[in-house]
């Protein structure tokens, strides 16, 4: 899913968005947009629609990096989305736009809150196909849907890359549990990698993943925006 909406404000989660607000009558928004350090770049108001995608172009132009091609090794911080892993997932996400299918993808958190208190599914049930994920909602066992679907979501990039993790609050066991591999340091995580991907492998480093718009040159429709 993150190829297919991050970066590209005409998706179909966010037409689906804009229909409801239009049907409950919004009008008139405010929307800031901020860097990762929380200082303000800009502010649109006024129509949903439009003052919404002149922050994109603005939100775009500030996080976004242009690669020239898919690394075989991602490592990524999740900052500033960084004091539980259901937060810092998001460097996962943003990682997937920059690595090539089946490579190696390394999260460095500190996640001292743990992998989601919030949400206990996340570690009761652990990453399942959408398929089970979706019997488990329908037959009533499992009632956080939010929940459910970052479920979904997550276990498409872990079933379709080597996912590595280096972080004091998340514990082996429970990477495990998120079918991660540990790593005690940086190092003892790019070594693992390289391991798996080969010592030539091509390695991009994405610093403030929670933030970050990733883009291959010539890939897709966002690529073509920057």
């Amino acid at each position: 899913m993150s190829e297919t909406v991050m970066g590209v404000p005409e998706n179909p989660m966010r037409h689906q968005m804009e229909e409801a607000a239009r049907l409950v009558g919004l009008r008139y928004v405010v929307n800031i947009v901020s860097d990762a350090n929380k200082n303000v770049t800009g502010c649109f108001v006024g129509d949903p629609v439009a003052a919404h995608r002149e922050g994109c172009r603005l939100s775009r132009e500030i996080n976004a990096v242009v690669l020239p091609e898919r690394a075989d090794i991602v490592l990524v911080d999740s900052h500033p989305a960084d004091y539980d892993f259901w937060q810092s997932a998001k460097g996962y996400y943003s990682g997937t736009m920059a690595v090539k299918e089946g490579g190696s993808l390394i999260l460095v958190a500190p996640n001292p809150e743990g992998v989601a208190r919030n949400h206990p599914n996340v570690l009761a049930i652990g990453y399942r196909p959408y398929e089970e994920i979706r019997a488990l909602v329908e037959s009533g066992q499992v009632e956080d849907v939010v929940g459910a679907s970052v479920l979904a979501d997550n276990c498409q990039i872990i079933e379709s890359h080597d996912c590595l993790m280096v972080s004091p609050g998340v514990t082996i066991e429970e990477k495990r549990r998120l079918k991660i591999r540990h790593a005690h340091t940086v190092q003892d995580a790019l070594e693992m990698a390289l391991d798996k991907q080969g010592k030539r492998a091509r390695i991009a480093v994405l610093r403030q993943g929670g933030h970050i718009l990733p883009l291959v040159r010539g890939e897709s429709e966002a690529a073509a925006w920057a």
